[in-house]
């Protein structure tokens, strides 16, 4: 039996919950569930919950988006995070079917990280794009019942803050945490390490991690997972995410 703790390799701190009801995917084909923007163009948005959560992610699974499309996932009364374009998600589809993935795993890709028991997801489309363009499935939350900043330690073992100690500041910047979430939604975390390349012109952010947390290059779809940075005070405080917009490739 597999460790209940783990999601192949990871340390489990989420499970995945089906999303009820009817399909996202016959909602947004809905011409009145949108709305005309002041630009022209046109907008949607469904909010989403799972009492008592930590954290959430939203599965997506894209049959058709528009380049053009800009998608947010926000939690109620927060900030909304960076938006993300279709064509970001189109190629993070295309390289996990690239890859060999079958369309039902390929197609799946994962909002970024939304703190708390619910989700608002939106999707923006410019002048000139017709809803009829969008096919989006809503078919998991993945559920995080740990954040994933919080002390994992079970009080059994011997460890201290890094951030407490001013000379190891510089290297621990290098230390990230990797968030991974399956096809069904089940989360975990692994830890990793930035490289850099041997360019002093590109700056490539190379992560070098262990290959039972990243096996291949569908492990990578979480577009916001892949690099995200503790920085905490030294005194105790809440660490916060240093989120990147860009996409991951296995190498």
């Amino acid at each position: 039996m597999a460790d209940p703790k783990s999601i192949a390799g990871s340390f489990r701190i989420g499970f995945g919950r089906a999303i009820p009801g009817r399909r996202a995917e016959d909602i947004l084909a809905a011409r009145d569930h949108w709305h005309e923007t002041p630009t022209g163009g046109y907008g949607l948005a469904i909010r989403l919950s799972s009492p008592g959560a930590r954290g959430l992610r939203l599965g997506l699974r894209v049959r058709m988006l528009p380049d053009a499309a800009i998608l947010g996932f926000y939690a109620p009364g927060a900030a909304l995070s960076p938006w993300i374009s279709g064509a970001e998600v189109n190629a993070s589809v295309q390289r996990n079917l690239a890859a060999g993935a079958s369309d039902e795993v390929g197609e799946i890709d994962w909002s970024p990280l939304v703190e708390g028991e619910a989700v608002t997801f939106e999707i923006d489309l410019p002048a000139g794009v017709h809803p009829d363009e969008v096919r989006i499935d809503l078919p998991w939350l993945s559920h995080l019942f740990r954040w994933p900043f919080d002390d994992a330690s079970d009080g059994t073992d011997c460890q201290e803050d890094v951030s407490c100690h001013p000379d190891w500041d510089r290297q621990s910047r290098a230390t990230v945490l990797l968030l991974y979430t399956d096809r069904l939604g089940g989360t975990g975390v692994c830890s990793g390490t930035l490289l850099n390349d041997a360019d002093p012109a590109s700056y490539l952010p190379y992560v070098l991690t262990a290959h039972h947390c990243v096996s291949d290059q569908v492990r990578l779809r979480e577009r916001k997972g892949c690099r995200e940075q503790a920085i905490r005070d030294g005194k105790g405080g809440s660490p916060q995410p240093e989120v990147p917009t860009s996409g991951c490739q296995a190498s």
